[in-house]
């Protein structure tokens, strides 16, 4: 290794989990010795540290200063590196924004007025907007992360391609090893496999799981439809002063729930106070299974 013009300046180790550690190296060097150095740094244990845990370098930095052109520094990055048949799960939230047409019991917040107990709704020409505070909602994402590592060797390679196959699926049956989770409520977005520097016969797999926005209700539960019909409406069009202007009008396009046909006598009709309140489930995710994840590693 090139001598440090400096010296190393900074020397740091922590253990941030039960078999898991993190360290930093910093030097001051000259800047020809630089890249040198920080070739030979990558895939080397910390000083004085032993053991599984033992942090490996993996990422190293060079910052040269503008100030002095003949000095450089070096920050180098150590983690412990990921054990075969081990993984690390995390939970990860996230605040997700909408814009609420309904409040919680169903009921129109903005848009269209369409009450079947009010008569006076039927002209078409009621709605509602908000005169105070705000119809965006934050609702809450959550996403499980399974961090992996297997070595290459004892690894049919076919099984990563099942995997990759999984991506954008749910889970076609309850996973009580696996966070307890219920059929349908894990969602496969991420699943990036990496062979690590200096760990030839390591690969890295993180498996990233959308969780069910309804949990315990699954994925395919969450969107919903109902049939609307369009419509048009016209209105008499104002002048500045609020007076209505002769002859003038002006076209506005509305949707609302279908309307149903009523049978009155003997005849047929369709009433503003019979629509059609029917939701109906709509199905976006395939389901797969998913038990070469579960073969991977050991769940304790």
């Amino acid at each position: 290794m090139p001598r440090a013009l400096f010296g190393e300046i900074k020397r740091t180790v922590v253990q941030d989990g039960e078999r898991h550690k993190t360290g930093i190296r910093v030097w001051e060097v000259d800047h020809s010795a630089a890249r040198g150095m920080r070739a030979s740094l990558y895939g080397q244990r910390f000083p004085n540290e032993t053991g599984d845990d033992a942090p490996y370098c993996y990422n190293v930095q060079i910052g040269f200063d503008e100030f002095n052109k003949g000095l450089a520094r070096l920050v180098a990055y150590y983690r412990t590196r990921r054990q075969p048949k081990t993984a690390r799960v995390s939970i990860i939230s996230q605040a997700v924004t909408r814009t609420a047409t309904t409040d919680l019991n169903g009921k129109t917040i903005i848009g269209p007025y369409f009450d079947e107990s009010d008569a006076s709704y039927g002209h078409g020409c009621n709605y509602y907007k908000i005169v105070q505070g705000s119809n965006v909602q934050q609702e809450g994402q959550s996403f499980v992360r399974v961090e992996m590592s297997f070595e290459r060797t004892g690894f049919n390679a076919r099984e990563i391609q099942r995997i990759m196959l999984l991506q954008g699926r749910v889970n076609d049956s309850d996973l009580p090893n696996f966070g307890d989770f219920p059929k349908g409520t894990l969602k496969l977005e991420k699943s990036p496999l990496t062979q690590q520097w200096e760990e030839s016969g390591l690969w890295y797999l993180d498996l990233v799981f959308g969780v069910s926005p309804i949990l315990p209700e699954p994925w395919n539960d969450w969107t919903k439809k109902q049939l609307h019909s369009k419509a048009a409406r016209q209105y008499p069009v104002l002048d500045a002063s609020g007076a209505i202007i002769a002859n003038s009008f002006r076209t506005v396009e509305y949707e609302r729930p279908r309307r149903l046909k009523v049978t009155a006598g003997d005849s047929d009709h369709y009433s503003y106070d019979n629509y059609d309140a029917t939701i109906h489930p709509t199905r976006l995710f395939r389901e797969a299974d998913f038990t070469d994840i579960d073969r991977i590693i050991i769940w304790d």
